[in-house]
């Protein structure tokens, strides 16, 4: 269950932080009375009311003291997470995709990018969050940032001396020039040439801007 609650404009009505409390106080009077009058429709009706009254005053406090609230999220579904309130299906699946986007990235060489924008949005971290994980546990095992800055740079050389080669006339575009211009080893040129497939002699390199 997944419910989104409207932002509300409190700011227009002056409300403030005491009187959110108290607010929240009465609504919970509410959701009382109609569960002990064993009324389903405004229980829920009441139940809403009161979320919407503690989400307008977490807003409220945000606000006022200047808060980011993503990291309070990610604290509260870990501590779900560690209590084991979170539907065991959901936690299969979120393992699952988990455990595909890292096979992916060891194996999918230009998927690694997208497979690192993806742990990074709001929903993969949503995923790794209700696993009790965070993107940076995954970066330490398969350091999905260091990996994909070099291939930035290698794209981004290689173009370079392309761009080069074309505008001088010449064509001896070698691996042991784009060792050099790297500051690596032909060795290490050569693993990543054939890791990623590239033909060095491209004139269009994929994954760089002109």
């Amino acid at each position: 269950m997944n419910i989104n609650l409207p932002e509300v404009d409190w700011q227009s009505h002056n409300w403030t932080i005491p009187g959110q409390v108290k607010k929240i106080g009465e609504e919970y009077s509410e959701v009382a009375e109609a569960v002990a009058l064993a009324d389903p429709i405004n229980t829920i009706r009441e139940a809403l009311d009161t979320m919407q009254t503690c989400a307008t005053l977490i807003s409220m406090v945000a606000t006022d003291y200047n808060i980011r609230l993503d990291r309070f999220y990610r604290e509260h579904e870990e501590k779900l997470a560690r209590k084991g309130y979170l539907n065991e299906e959901l936690k299969r699946i979120c393992v699952a995709i988990i455990t595909q986007a890292m096979k992916d990235f060891k194996y999918m060489p230009d998927e690694r990018i997208s497979i690192e924008q993806d742990l990074k949005s709001d929903w993969g971290r949503q995923i790794l969050s209700a696993l009790g994980l965070s993107y940076e546990n995954i970066d330490k095992v398969l350091r999905m940032t260091e990996i994909n800055q070099r291939h930035k740079q290698f794209l981004t050389k290689l173009k370079k001396l392309n761009d080069q080669s074309e505008i001088t006339g010449n064509k001896k575009l070698t691996e042991e020039s784009l060792a050099a211009e790297l500051n690596w080893s032909l060795y290490e040129v050569l693993g990543h040439i054939r890791e990623y497939n590239l033909n060095i002699f491209a004139k269009k390199i994929k994954g760089v801007n002109a």
